[in-house]
């Protein structure tokens, strides 16, 4: 007991942005240092003490995500710990020397068990300190620009996450290019691959007319959630030297042969934790299946939310109007105003696209499918673990781990996942003029009152008139559009 505790105490005084890397090394250590079945009881013992903190309010948005990004990296603790019980299982198998009963390390899907089981917790619990926002979990928010932001150089993607020189290998069906990029270090050349959409006027398009492949290019790389993008706009040839040119050649063909091709930028550290801890799951049925889905239920509205988010942000990026473009040509006012719109309008298709799909997955995961989150000690007692961590938790989490909790939590996004859902889709039609859009905005109300998923159970009576209200202006817009 004095050992975990000890160890554990040293473990939460580091800081909750240390690499994996270096967590990985701790953990290496005292899987060197200390008994197999003692690593998997101080990683659990680091998580609880985290948890037992009071979160702040949602008033201090700042400081609560601070808390609850450090207490989500506390996570990562029990999935290492998971590896070096492998590790260890696997010398003594080696070495062939018998282990104790008492000395072997708990199951992995123990460890499994309470951080999925933790991470569910901290989801209920911040969501429902946060009046269900998940700014907690999500990069800060960037401002708003006001309509006209799209006007000719300014840009409708926002700043680049990256630009400079590239090397277009290749382009696939769905054209996306393999771009390589190397950097000089103390260390040498370090080359990096990058999987990017090509983009003309907003939409995906074809380089193998204007580029003969390998090519360097010179461009701004943009991302947009899922996936990396770049304009043929933007794109500057440069001439390309014959040995870079070989050399990106062997080492493309190493990246895509380890799975090293860069297809988007990485998630934020909280969101991070939620996906390893999804795939670190078994994926045969198991009684970790009803934490899956509900984790997997939260994580698709913490990125829908993200999206709707960046949905707002290009909304306001339209470009300017024609009557208050600054050109004194009418001709140049059209073209550049047409330009800018059409590539405006594509991308906004796109993004509402992706969205919508986000948006209808989270409304349609089945409550029943979920269930209550186990107490620490109804864990150990299901995988049969002899030492507990003596350490309970305290009284206030009890309430939070019920399927009432759930349902409450599910009574504030639901409705809110609905408004988007009508929002983007009636807003991109009347932004494009398609009839389509107007018609799945119109379509929402089928998806409300469907007996298999029950969405309208999770609406007071108010909200159900100020939704209908809405469904009744997408029918006059499109009972407009098709006059």
């Amino acid at each position: 007991k004095s050992i975990v505790n000890g160890y554990a105490a040293f473990l939460q005084r580091l800081p909750a942005e240390l690499p994996q890397q270096m967590m990985h090394e701790c953990m290496e250590q005292a899987a060197r240092l200390l008994p197999p079945h003692l690593l998997a009881h101080i990683a659990l013992r680091v998580v609880l003490s985290k948890q037992a903190q009071p979160l702040p309010t949602a008033s201090d948005m700042s400081k609560l995500a601070g808390q609850v990004g450090s207490c989500l990296q506390s996570v990562r603790w029990l999935t290492f710990g998971a590896q070096f019980d492998s590790f260890y299982i696997e010398q003594t198998h080696q070495n062939h020397q018998p282990t104790p009963d008492r000395l072997n390390p708990p199951p992995i899907n123990w460890q499994l068990h309470h951080a999925l089981t933790q991470t569910l917790l901290l989801l209920r619990r911040t969501l429902a300190a946060a009046d269900g926002s998940c700014e907690p979990f999500l990069p800060a928010e960037q401002p708003m620009q006001s309509e006209g932001a799209g006007l000719l150089g300014a840009p409708l993607l926002g700043a680049p996450v990256l630009e400079g020189d590239f090397i277009a290998m290749l382009q696939n069906e769905s054209h996306e290019v393999l771009l390589m990029r190397f950097t000089t270090t103390d260390d040498g050349i370090e080359w990096h691959a990058y999987g990017a959409l090509a983009t003309h006027c907003g939409r995906a398009c074809s380089l193998h007319a204007s580029c003969e492949f390998p090519c360097a290019l010179r461009l701004p790389l943009y991302s947009e959630e899922e996936l990396l993008i770049f304009r043929v706009e933007d794109i500057e040839s440069l001439s390309l030297d014959i040995r870079i040119k070989l050399a990106a050649q062997d080492e493309a063909k190493k990246k895509i042969t380890q799975d090293q091709v860069i297809l988007k930028m990485p998630s934020s550290p909280s969101m991070q934790v939620i996906e390893e801890v999804q795939r670190a799951c078994p994926l045969e049925h198991s009684e970790l299946d009803p934490l899956k889905v509900e984790l997997r239920f939260w994580w698709t509205y913490l990125k829908a939310s993200d999206e709707y988010r960046h949905f707002l942000q290009h909304l306001s990026r339209k470009p300017m109007p024609l009557d208050e473009m600054p050109f004194s040509s009418n001709t140049l006012r059209a073209d550049a105003t047409e330009a800018k719109l059409e590539e405006w309008r594509h991308m906004l298709e796109r993004r509402a696209r992706k969205l919508v799909g986000l948006l209808e997955e989270s409304l349609k995961f089945d409550e029943i499918s979920m269930g209550e989150l186990p107490s620490v000690q109804e864990i150990d007692k299901l995988w049969r673990v002899q030492e507990s961590t003596n350490l309970d938790e305290p009284d206030t989490l009890a309430e939070l781990r019920t399927i009432e909790a759930l349902s409450r939590l599910r009574t504030t996004v639901v409705p809110q996942l609905v408004r988007q859902m009508h929002h983007v889709l009636s807003e991109t039609g009347k932004q494009t003029g398609e009839e389509q859009w107007l018609r799945e905005a119109l379509n929402v109300a089928d998806l409300l009152a469907d007996e298999r998923y029950l969405i309208y159970s999770y609406f007071t009576v108010t909200q159900l008139k100020h939704v209908l209200r809405s469904f009744r202006a997408s029918a006059l817009e499109l009972l407009e559009c098709e006059s």
